[in-house]
């Protein structure tokens, strides 16, 4: 008997079972942010069985690279509806973590996000490659939420089609962190490279 785990191959019907069961926003940004906890949650477990063992020892390193609470419980929160979705019980019985309250910090919607990615500038030269890299930029940083410094560490190299998504090598745990994207934002991406530069956002 084939033993049930997380693969990347069931996002489709997960992502379906969220929106449609679990009542998820259907928006780009969350569907997004669902996709990226259960990919890498997918990978964690491609050479490991999906027991309660492993599900803890993934929490553990995730707490030992400086993930804090609020992080954590959304992987806890994902464990527990892959259980639901695959008749398993990997995460039943888990706790959430404390969360501290800080300030509440103000975020640009999604169509706040698109907006100013269209916002168009009348550069003296260049401006249809300038603007179409500016919205590329904002785009990034809008679904990914990615620091400033990894978004312009990105290379060509680091831009994977098929399933589409970024590889972020600068990242604060020194660590390549797999991001999946929307194949209209790697459009995006892949637009504004050019042939004789190494990183994705470049300057004439």
């Amino acid at each position: 008997m084939q033993e049930k785990k997380p693969t990347k191959q069931l996002w489709p019907d997960f992502k379906n079972f969220l929106i449609i069961v679990r009542k998820h926003s259907d928006i780009p940004v969350s569907i997004q942010a669902d996709k990226s906890r259960f990919m890498t949650i997918c990978a964690y477990f491609k050479y490991k069985d999906f027991t309660k063992e492993n599900f803890i020892s993934l929490i553990a390193e995730k707490k030992q690279r400086g993930n804090v609470g609020s992080t954590l419980n959304k992987f806890v929160t994902m464990g527990k509806n892959i259980d639901e979705f695959l008749g398993t019980e990997v995460a039943k019985g888990f706790s959430f973590f404390p969360v501290i309250n800080k300030p509440k910090n103000e975020f640009l919607s999604p169509k706040q996000i698109v907006d100013l990615a269209n916002i168009k500038i009348k550069y003296g030269k260049c401006r249809g490659y300038l603007n179409k890299r500016n919205k590329a930029y904002v785009m990034l940083l809008g679904l990914t939420g990615c620091r400033a410094g990894e978004a312009l560490s990105l290379t060509k190299n680091d831009l994977i089609a098929n399933p589409s998504q970024v590889i972020f090598r600068d990242t604060k745990s020194n660590e390549n962190r797999e991001v999946p994207i929307s194949d209209d934002l790697y459009k995006l991406l892949i637009n504004i490279t050019r042939k004789n530069k190494e990183f994705v956002f470049t300057s004439f």
